[in-house]
């Protein structure tokens, strides 16, 4: 991975003191954080506070995550050989999860074309395209036919778990989603046997999930 220089002390604290607070359990998910810049998935404006753990504003009313909700998600979501993710923005996410899977692959999805075509430039700028791959579409609807992740993140609210992503996810896999309304429950739905374990997990808030999928409140 290409690094900037830049905010790497800021880095580095907030990737220990995610540590400290206990969102990141494992070395790979602590390495990541400690490497990926969260500055560059960011409009300027707000790089002096990349670093807090908050979410933060990118494009279009969407927003990126804040980091303790990246580094629990990624906990969740290794490991994987492919993970298929939906509403993936500016591609911070899809990054961290990268960068921990060590040689996972990562299909992102993202319906709004320029956010799509932001976070391949920032897959290119950090030296991740090759692993890190994505498609400007209505990712929870129309999942590639060839496409069977064994680990799948929706990175927006769902008002339900999307029935094509439950079909696509690989046997022995698993799926991270914030289902809900104004108040989302982080959900971690497991494959097993042909059958779905679902397991709520925490209280959340999400920007609603588009496409046909996310019209159905």
């Amino acid at each position: 991975m290409q690094l900037p220089s830049v905010f790497e002390e800021e880095r580095r604290a907030m990737a220990q003191a995610l540590w400290e607070g206990g969102y990141v359990r494992s070395e790979a998910v602590l390495k990541a954080m400690q490497v990926v810049p969260r500055h560059i998935f960011l409009p300027r404006v707000y790089w002096p506070q990349a670093y807090q753990d908050k979410p933060l504003p990118t494009a279009f009313g969407q927003t990126t995550s804040a980091p303790s909700m990246i580094a629990i998600t990624c906990e969740l979501l290794l490991p994987f050989k492919l993970l298929y993710e939906v509403g993936g923005g500016t591609g911070y996410l899809a990054a961290v999860c990268a960068q921990a899977s060590g040689s996972g692959e990562v299909l992102t999805t993202e319906i709004i074309p320029a956010l799509a075509v932001e976070a391949s430039r920032n897959f290119d700028e950090l030296g991740l395209s090759g692993r890190v791959h994505v498609l400007a579409t209505d990712g929870a609807s129309a999942v590639p036919l060839h496409v069977k992740p064994d680990a799948v993140v929706v990175s927006a609210a769902a008002p339900d778990i999307p029935e094509p992503l439950l079909k696509a996810l690989a046997e022995g896999g698993k799926m991270v989603i914030p289902v809900g309304r104004e108040v989302q429950e982080l959900t971690l739905v497991r494959k097993e046997g042909g059958r779905f374990t679902t397991i709520p997990l925490l209280p959340c808030v999400y920007v609603p999930l588009l496409g046909v999928e996310g019209t159905r409140f």
